[in-house]
This record gives structure tokens, sequence and C-alpha cells, in this order.
């Protein structure tokens, strides 16, 4: 069982960060995380943003990636998808994460999606602690 770090912001306490890279990437022909168009991969950009919000922010992947990612990112960050779920894709990373961490509520963010960007995560999470009943925030 994974322990979860404080995050000294209280009013975010129980939003777990996540980045979700367990993809098999087939029709984009590598590893959409670990592209690297600039200075840092999609993956490490994801991260960042996250970052800015809470920490420590955990990232999914297959299990066939891990060995891969734990040379780009810190392997106390990488949560390999749970094997004996019988589901495929986005809600097989964050059905794992949340049955290990079943008390928090996630903050999920593809690697794919190099154009997010602070001002969007900020209102989503703006809206996260003022409206505590809601169960979901997704922005269109």
């Amino acid at each position: 069982m994974q322990t979860r770090l404080p995050t000294g912001n209280t009013n975010l306490d129980k939003l777990q960060p996540v980045v979700l890279c367990g993809g098999q990437s087939t029709r984009m022909g590598m590893d959409k995380g670990l592209i690297k168009p600039k200075d840092i991969t999609w993956v490490q950009q994801s991260v960042e943003l996250l970052s800015a919000i809470t920490v420590p922010v955990l990232i999914s992947v297959n299990p066939q990636q891990v060995s891969t990612y734990k040379t780009a990112m810190p392997s106390g960050q990488l949560i390999a998808d749970d094997p004996l779920l019988i589901i495929a894709g986005p809600l097989h990373g964050i059905l794992s994460i949340h049955l290990q961490f079943p008390d928090l509520d996630l903050l999920v963010l593809a690697c794919d999606m190099p154009m997010m960007n602070q001002e969007v995560l900020s209102l989503l999470t703006a809206q996260y602690q003022h409206h505590r009943e809601f169960e979901a925030f997704v922005f269109r």
C-alpha cells in the first residue's frame, strides 16, 4: 500500500493529481508520455503543471512501461495498472490508482495533452474547493 505525502494545503489535502501514461500508443508509434518536442517530455510537462496545484503527482503506467519510466521519473510516483482488473483504456489506470487510494479525489490529466495550461487546472481546482458536494468536475 502506498502512503500519501502531506500537501501542506489543507484545502486540497484530499486531491491526488494523476498523469495517465498507460496507453499502448499504437497509432502514435511511440510512447506518448516520452515524446520530447522541446526540453522536457510530455509526462514531465504534465507533472510540472499538476505539481503547481499539489504534490506528489502520481503517474499511471501499464506494467510494460515501468522500467522505462523509472529512468525518466521518480519510481515512487509510478503506479502500474492492476493486472487483475479486466478493463482497458484510461479507466484501467484510474481504477488502479483509486484502489490504492480510495479516500482521495483524483485530478486526472492525460499525458498527451501538451496544450493544457495552469489556468484551466486552477479553474478546476477552484471549483473542487468550493463545491465539495459534487462527485466529478469536467472541463469542456
